[in-house]
């Protein structure tokens, strides 16, 4: 049956700004994350939100949106027109039932005009079910309403009618209603339609019936006037609940848009990190942490305490969540590039980059190809791993490919680019720790001697070769010809941990055993045993997905360095000077070659599929660009695309509602608590739309006051003042106006207020009190016709009377379709109640009326009536039609109860769904943010999202090395691996880290740890300069102070190893940037990083070492010792001085 919901409104809210809703499809496809603010000078609530602000013709501003919901909704639109149908069908087939039954006068003209009728109702309906349809559903409606108008003032033409005037009033009241539920015409139409139906019916009735009284006329035409007042509401609401549906529809495909493109985003900065399943266990325990504990300063602080608060018990200690795996069966590849040193000097630094960028784009295609695992590049080094993360039987097979192919690659490399360089490849094969360490701007990487020992063959190798251990040969022995290499030391010395009292120092010591030195062979590859392998099976076959594989093995030219347990074998000392001369950018001889990979990346998340790595190109810059394209706009959609997917989710939330339709309630009980007390939840929400569930009400107890008023002026003028009727009269109108005042508290009143009145409004709004107070109030208007009956009126001899008070009694039941809130079982119960007291009235002969005086004044076809009801007493002369009235508009005020109620639960699923997908989305962004957060400050962040690229130049930059000098002589991998001593530095950086958070370091960035060395920077962030020039440089060296402070207490607090430190501290120009190829990295070159970098190398234990020009600068807020002259590689002598005191 036709309904006049087409949506609900909107309970939850979900935060739009005006233009959000106010957009068209293009609109929505060219700007889908626009937002604008857009006033309104009109006080009265607008219907819906982006309506074009005219009541009598409810649409959408825009029609691109207004056409596309036409289109949406025309399967619900025909439903409710078959439904209409059926109903006109059943109406006829009961009817026709009656007449020939009864067969009173002129029944056959009667029974015949509502036979055929029937029948083109049944023609229409089938036609429905037919394609042609579609075009033609518009006119149909009209002609089905025109005919049925016409039908009924066609009673008209027999003064002798068979149906009375009841059952032609009843009838109209009918067609009205169908007229403002099921016609898809602008209200005023509807309402011209139905305004000059009722003139004309009652012109007609006047000149043939005869209820000819004034006081009869007034009150029938004050019955039209509630009509109209309730079909007008139930047109608004309808109009207000579609478009409140297809704006939560279009909402969540635009928030469905912003999820997959959150999604992408994190997808790629997961791979930026680390592997997606590691970042699946971190991001599920950083919720939990947050969720239970609150904010990360809260966890850093509660774990922190902890772990103090247990300190002092020696052997119980509390750590934070630690990310370490331990894996056999690895083999680790490192290559470095022969003559970088020479090909550097001649380049500028954005030339260089480019180059680099180029370079290592090929080797990451290779690293897909090979099925390895990028872990990061260091300068112009670069290193991955087969076999880990996940385990591979080829590991071997697949690094030494990777091998050779990038000493193809070079070669290719240099042709195209005229360059005189080559590749020094090394593997190894062994046991790797792999992992996180760290809390901030931390990466996946990999630790253990035998990472060391691949760097070790990679530093022996000879260039243009792949040189190889014995454990690394014995797995590929089979596969390749190699020619014996020198042997290097074996470094996996077993080490036992002793604990013995220093008597000098009066305190426990923790140190190493060793055991005697030891040798490993090596082996070069000289080349495939079968000349027909042109490459490994395991690049065919392998188990990753090439895109996952080529965004998750794509490193950032990070610091984080493989070491031997802490050691640092990697050139810990010499990456500053590597990476020195490079800066983000390209010069404008590549833009070309850039543009071309940011048209791929743009393409790629156009069509919102996983890349492959064929639709990678060479330019090792394209998914850097796709991650800077995903950080600055949306994704884009054509209209066509856009239609398609409104249109499924608009026929999945409408037409696959997770509603029981039997019982009308949602299938899941943890919902339905919900919809039930979603109507308090949202009291104050200040919506200023009719969607609104307290607008809404507001309306209905507007239209409940209207109607109530105007039948019990139809009982006062027609059957007088009597007591009941004005004990009704006196309590309705105060309950009605009390639950104005509660419905304007509603709207009006602010959260938060706790009162007595309060508390009151928050009683009556809950669900079971709510629909007991409500249902009372549906009931008003046929309790004031109720509280009028006297058997005076049937017995009195004017059959008038008691035929205009079943009039008024049936009229009265149209108010059970008002209270949309409410429940449509209990209203339709309730009106069926009403119904039913009417009929028994008039059928147990309560009032019992002679046949005499019926006869006196009714025509000769009622007389036959009254015979045929005569012969059946005791019953009303007019029982068997006013049954059949009663029953036919009980029929449709149930249907129009059960899709109102239907659509309106419809909406709020659909709201429920919007608000699940805004959090969604808003979850995917802060896991997204802080992943993003993770690599690159959120400065920087900012602008990545409006230009693809950063590179800024800085003076005076502080910036500090700090590195735990003894690392190597704790670290021991002959328990677990050397797992839980790198527990400890996790631990020991974590502590480091917290210091970041503290208000008074907030212009200091970490820029990355290389094994146990931590790298910090002050100044970076434009946007925090302060009037003070040297307030960050004193910033960054009191944070130096503190670290010392914290390795100080971490030793006391964790066990009695004493881990000492060494600081160097510098400043000067630098330059900052974001670089990568397949995962992002900030980090900061220059001349002043090279010597920050030496002064910790060349240091004090457990002292602040700085230049002279440092020393000089910091002079007047710090006292310095002079500790003299040092050499510095690549400066020769330099005077450093120590911070003595602050």
């Amino acid at each position: 049956m036709a309904s006049a919901a087409g949506g609900v409104q909107n309970n939850v809210a979900v935060e739009r700004t005006v233009s959000d809703v106010e957009i068209g499809l293009t609109d929505l496809k060219e700007n889908p994350g626009s937002e604008h603010k857009v006033t309104r000078s009109s006080k009265m609530p607008m219907l819906f939100e982006g309506s074009a602000r005219s009541w009598w013709n409810p649409r959408f501003l825009k029609d691109d949106l207004e056409n596309q919901l036409q289109r949406c909704l025309l399967p619900l639109t025909r439903y409710r027109f078959r439904l209409a149908l059926l109903y006109v069908a059943v109406s006829c087939l009961l009817w026709c039932i009656f007449f020939a039954v009864v067969r009173g006068t002129n029944w056959i003209p009667f029974f015949t005009g509502t036979l055929v009728l029937l029948f083109i109702a049944l023609g229409i309906l089938g036609f429905s079910y037919t394609k042609a349809c579609e075009s033609a559903i518009l006119h149909l409606s009209i002609a089905v309403i025109l005919i049925l108008i016409f039908a009924d003032l066609l009673s008209y033409v027999y003064y002798d009618s068979a149906l009375s005037a009841v059952g032609i009033f009843i009838g109209c009241i009918e067609i009205l209603i169908l007229l403002y539920t099921f016609i898809t015409l602008p209200l005023y139409f509807c309402t011209g339609i139905g305004v000059l139906y009722s003139v004309t019916l009652e012109v007609l009735s006047a000149l043939t019936s005869d209820m000819q009284k004034p006081m009869y006329i007034a009150s029938r035409v004050l019955i039209h006037i509630v009509i109209h007042v309730v079909g007008i509401h139930i047109y608004l609401m309808a109009q207000v609940r579609k478009r409140s549906i297809f704006l939560k529809v279009c909402e969540s495909v635009r928030l469905r848009q912003g999820l997959e493109v959150e999604k992408q985003l994190k997808r790629c900065m997961i791979h930026s990190l680390m592997p997606p399943a590691v970042a699946e266990e971190i991001i599920k325990l950083r919720d939990q942490e947050r969720d239970r504990e609150g904010s990360d300063d809260d966890i850093s602080e509660k774990t922190r305490h902890r772990r103090s608060s247990l300190g002092s018990e020696r052997g119980r200690m509390t750590f934070r969540h630690f990310h370490m795996s331990k894996m056999d069966n690895v083999s680790i590849l490192f290559a470095d590039i022969v003559g970088f040193t020479k090909m550097s000097s001649k380049k500028t630094a954005e030339h260089l980059v480019f180059l680099l960028s180029d370079l290592f784009g090929r080797f990451d295609k290779i690293c897909v190809e090979c099925n390895c695992e990028k872990i990061s590049t260091l300068g112009d080094c670069y290193y991955c791993v087969s076999g880990c993360p996940e385990p591979r039987e080829d590991h071997a097979k697949c690094c030494v490919e990777m091998g050779l192919k990038m000493c193809v690659a070079i070669k290719q490399f240099d042709h195209d680019h005229n360059e005189e360089v080559n590749m020094r490849v090394g593997v190894h094969t062994g046991t790797v720790l792999c992992g996180l360490v760290g809390t901030c701007r931390f990466k996946f990487d990999v630790w253990s001697h035998d990472v060391t020992l691949a760097n070790m063959m990679e530093s022996e190798g000879k260039a243009g070769m792949v040189h190889i251990s014995d454990y690394t040969y014995n797995c590929v022995k089979d596969d390749y010809i190699v020619e014996e290499g020198d042997p290097v030391p074996d470094i996996r010395i077993k080490q036992l941990l002793t604990e013995f009292f220093d008597a000098k120092s009066q305190q426990f010591i923790v140190q190493h055993v060793s055991e005697s030195e030891r040798t490993i062979g090596t082996w070069f590859i000289i080349g495939h045993k079968s000349a027909e392998m042109d490459h490994l099976e395991g690049g065919q076959n392998g188990a990753m997905q090439p895109y996952g594989r080529d965004i998750a093995n794509k490193s950032t030219e990070d610091g984080k360095q493989p070491e031997g347990g802490g050691s640092a074998p990697l050139k810990t000392n010499d990456l500053p000077n590597r990476t020195g001369h490079q800066e983000t950018g390209t010069t404008t001889n590549e833009d070309a070659k850039v543009d071309e990979a940011n048209l791929s990346a743009v393409g790629l998340m156009g069509k919102r599929e996983t890349p492959t790595h064929e639709n990678m190109d060479g330019d090792g810059d394209a998914s850097g660009a796709a991650i800077a394209h995903l950080l600055g706009q949306k994704k884009q959609e054509t209209d066509r695309e856009l239609e398609e997917m409104i249109s499924k989710q608009t026929e999945y939330c409408l037409y696959h509602p997770a509603i029981n339709h039997w019982i009308v309630r949602f299938r899941s009980n943890k919902l339905e608590r919900k919809y039930r007390k979603h109507y308090v939840e949202s009291i104050g929400s200040h919506q200023c739309s009719c969607a609104s569930p307290h607008i809404s009400s507001l309306f209905d107890t507007i239209v409940s006051l209207i109607f109530f008023l105007l039948i019990s002026f139809c009982c006062f003028i027609s059957f007088g003042p009597g007591s009941p009727l004005v004990i009704v009269f006196v309590v309705s109108l105060v309950t009605l106006f009390f639950l104005l005042i509660l419905n304007l508290l509603n709207i009006f009143k602010m959260k938060g207020d706790v009162n007595l009145i309060d508390r009151v409004r928050r009683l009556f709004s809950s669900w079971f009190p709510r629909h007991l107070f409500g249902g009372f109030l549906a009931c008003l208007p046929t309790l004031a016709v109720y509280s009028t009956f006297l058997c005076g009126i049937f017995t009195s001899g004017e059959s008038i009377a008691d035929r205009f008070y079943c009039l008024l009694a049936i009229s009265s039941l149209v108010h059970f379709c008002n209270f949309t809130l409410l429940s449509s079982w209990m209203k339709s119960c309730l009106a069926i109640a009403g119904g039913l007291v009417l009929l028994i009235l008039l059928g147990i002969g309560f009032c019992r009326v002679t046949l005499d005086n019926f006869n006196s004044t009714t025509s000769s076809g009622m007389n036959e009536t009254a015979l045929f009801l005569s012969q059946n007493p005791p019953s009303h002369p007019l029982f068997c039609e006013i049954v059949i009235d009663t029953v036919l508009l009980l029929l449709l005020i149930f249907v129009l109860n059960r899709e109102i109620e239907i659509s309106y639960r419809v909406s709020y699923h659909g709201d429920i769904e919007a608000v699940r997908d805004h959090c969604q989305m808003q979850t995917e962004e802060k896991q997204a943010d802080w992943l993003l957060h993770n690599i690159v400050p959120e400065h920087v962040a900012e602008h990545l999202k409006q230009n693809k690229k950063y590179s800024k130049t800085h003076k005076d930059i502080g910036v500090i090395f700090a590195k735990i000098v003894n690392f190597e002589d704790f670290y021991d991998e002959s328990f677990e691996g050397g797992k839980e001593y790198l527990r400890v530095l996790n631990e020991l950086m974590g502590d480091f880290e917290e210091l970041f958070k503290k208000p008074e370091y907030h212009d200091i960035e970490k820029i990355k740890t290389i094994g146990s060395c931590l790298m910090a920077a002050s100044g970076l962030n434009p946007k925090r300069e302060s009037e003070n020039p040297n307030a960050h440089l004193c910033a960054l060296m009191n944070f130096s102070y503190e670290l010392l402070h914290k390795l100080e207490q971490f030793n006391k607090e964790i066990f009695n190893f004493d881990f000492e430190m060494a600081i160097g501290y510098n400043f000067g120009e630098v330059t900052a940037g974001v670089v990568g190829t397949t995962k992002l990295l900030y980090d900061i070159w220059g001349d002043t990083v090279n010597i920050a970098s030496r002064m910790y190398s060349t240091g004090v234990h457990g002292r602040i070492q700085v230049t002279e020009d440092t020393a000089t600068r910091l002079k007047d807020y710090f006292d310095f010792e002079h500790r003299g002259q040092v050499f510095v590689k690549g400066k020769g002598d330099m005077n450093v001085f120590l911070l003595a005191e602050k």
